[in-house]
């Protein structure tokens, strides 16, 4: 519960700041997570909140539901600057998988390029 409103108001919150363009309101975002994801002691439990903790423990799956659906909405909120609902949605969709894998593979691998990559991928949807 806590990594989710902690992501809402640092994070998340970033893709609702009206004034600033969508290329920029990415950009910050993806900083303000790479912070979480680069730590090692909020990264491993962050890393730890997806898919594996619903599996061992099931009571978790709204809680986790509700995170990605906010991920998924705010990532949503910048696309729909430059695009139309449908493909603004699909992005997202997309998005939110491509975040999650990078993640996954810079625990794997011990190395973060797949996170800053991924989001630089993310932020040239915007270009």
């Amino acid at each position: 519960m806590y990594v989710h409103q902690f992501f809402k108001d640092e994070v998340f919150a970033k893709a609702y700041e009206e004034d600033i363009p969508a290329a920029k309101r990415l950009k910050n975002l993806a900083k303000a997570s790479e912070k979480v994801f680069y730590d090692v002691e909020t990264g491993k439990l962050y890393g730890n909140m997806g898919i594996e903790s619903a599996l061992v423990i099931p009571e978790f799956n709204p809680i986790i539901r509700n995170f990605f659906r906010d991920f998924f909405e705010a990532l949503k909120h910048i696309y729909m600057e430059k695009y139309p609902e449908k493909i603004a949605n699909e992005l997202a969709e997309r998005s939110v998988a491509e975040v999650e894998g990078s993640i996954m593979l810079s625990r794997i691998f011990h190395d973060n390029s797949y996170i800053k990559n991924t989001h630089l991928r993310l932020i040239d949807r915007l270009d």
